[in-house]
């Protein structure tokens, strides 16, 4: 095959991974698909509310306030600006599962065949269409960064190129500082990579390339947050996004929802598999391959052991996982089931990972296949504009909800006018200050509208308390209720 021939059957495969990443999303990215105009997941349309805000003039973590970090939410902002509303976000997606699906094709045929390849994909879909949940997940937008580290790792360990590390690490370093400014612990997988370079310069008592490699890194790093820097510089918010992106976010990851289980464990599979098969394979693989997997596999252990263990946030496992398979098939070709009880270790750890997430799989599928007519979302999209109608359209600014999701937000395509709008029990909980500018809201400029939930009273006391000495009840519905700020209460206030 001539060089022509071969550059227009990459363009080709490629296309094709392009079209099976569209088709994927309009399946399985729930929240926004075209195909379910009306379904709305409470994430979700926080990240695309966030980023109609950013658009509209708001500064993160100054009129809105959330633990993840500032590029998430200007990813947000570009897929707001491409189209607005969750189309919008729909078309952010599709770049980046194509060259998520693209990197691993490519790192498949490092080391495998094309037919080996395809079964890697279908490997990662099946798993995928689990830990997609409903889409607009931020582990999805950093899955790329993630799997361009660990496909140039898998390329230079292959060529033994080891001379080109401080280029990596200049690409690495970017790729942490990017994912790192979403949520740190998504950039694991770069974390165990870089790591495992490191040790192995040590190790090799290669120190002029290991301090190379190290100042290269720090200059990926540094390069990447100069935008930030100077961005939260010149709104004087750089402390507010520190503390809500590393001090906050720490506090949310030491605060466990749900104690280590079973299932936990079983999420993590991925790195088990990974880590098995680089323990038990010591002739079979070089040491530098082994050392990244141990190493990266370790790393994303611990990091999905911080927080919730929601399933989304295990597409973080997804890199080593891959890289894993793609050699363990290459060590064990031609394969032979039970040719050696190491693989039948690393098989059986590979089969319990799939009947995990086979339940998780099936139930997405039955959604996408056969719920598509569920009047849940109808009911819900239904009752959200009822509680929007009675605000005139000049007093959509000055709307606050309290306990109610942020679909309510994004359905009827208006702001809140605060900056803690989502999880604000709980992150009243975390920190004793966000409370307390809450109940300085509510006493000395309270919002004209509250949304608030049906059981507001109890779940959020002061805010039940203000309902009732400034507030008139206007509606109700399955959804929450709707409040108007009593202006005979502000004008006896003032007199």
């Amino acid at each position: 095959m001539n060089v022509k021939e071969s550059k227009l059957q990459t363009i080709i495969e490629y296309g094709i991974l392009i079209l099976v990443s569209i088709g994927f999303l309009l399946l399985f990215s729930l929240w926004t698909t075209p195909l379910l105009p009306k379904w709305y997941g409470c994430d979700a349309s926080f990240f695309s509310m966030a980023g109609r805000g950013i658009l509209h003039g708001w500064v993160p973590y100054e009129d809105f306030f959330d633990l993840k970090g500032p590029y998430f939410f200007f990813l947000q902002a570009l897929g707001q600006l491409m189209c607005q509303g969750r189309f919008g976000i729909f078309l952010l997606q599709i770049p980046f599962l194509s060259v998520s699906l693209i990197l691993i094709y490519r790192m498949a045929l490092l080391y495998l065949s094309k037919k080996q390849a395809v079964f890697v994909l279908s490997s990662f879909l099946f798993l995928h269409v689990a830990m997609l949940w409903g889409g607009n997940t931020l582990e999805e937008y950093c899955l790329p960064f993630n799997l361009l580290c660990m496909y140039t790792a898998l390329r230079l360990m292959r060529d033994e190129a080891f001379g080109e590390l401080p280029g990596h690490a200049f690409l690495y370093g970017v790729c942490f500082g990017f994912i790192t400014f979403c949520k740190i612990t998504a950039a694991a997988p770069v974390i165990g990579i870089t790591a495992a370079f490191a040790m192995l310069l040590l190790l090799r008592k290669n120190y002029k390339l290991f301090w190379l490699y190290l100042r290269s890194f720090v200059c990926g790093l540094v390069l990447i947050m100069i935008p930030l820097l100077i961005y939260f510089g010149m709104h004087g918010t750089l402390n507010d996004m520190f503390y809500a992106v590393f001090a906050f976010a720490f506090k949310r990851s030491v605060d466990f929802a749900e104690p280590y289980n079973l299932t936990w464990e079983l999420k993590c599979f991925g790195c088990i598999f990974a880590f098995l098969f680089a323990l038990l394979y010591k002739k079979e693989l070089r040491s530098p391959e082994r050392l990244v997997l141990i190493i990266t596999a370790g790393v994303t252990y611990v990091a999905l052991h911080f927080g919730t263990p929601f399933v989304y946030y295990f597409t973080t496992s997804m890199p080593v996982f891959l890289a894993a398979l793609i050699l363990f098939m290459a060590v064990n070709r031609p394969f032979v089931l039970g040719s050696s009880c190491k693989q039948l270790i690393c098989v059986a750890a590979f089969v319990v990972l799939f009947v995990y997430y086979e339940d998780n799989c099936h139930d997405t599928l039955m959604t996408a296949v056969k719920d598509r007519d569920n009047t849940y979302y109808d009911e819900y999209y239904q009752n959200a504009t009822d509680l929007a109608v009675f605000i005139p359209e000049w007093e959509r600014n000055d709307v606050y909800c309290f306990n109610v999701d942020m679909n309510w937000f994004e359905i009827n395509d208006i702001l809140p006018c605060y900056r803690y709008p989502v999880n604000t029990p709980f992150f009243i909980a975390l920190d004793e200050n966000i409370g307390n500018n809450l109940r300085t809201l509510l006493d000395a400029n309270p919002p004209k509208w509250l949304i608030t939930s049906n059981n507001i009273h109890d779940e959020i006391d002061f805010v039940g308390t203000a309902l009732d000495e400034k507030y008139i009840f206007i509606y109700s519905n399955d959804l929450g209720s709707i409040y108007l700020l009593n202006d005979n209460n502000e004008e006896n206030k003032e007199m």
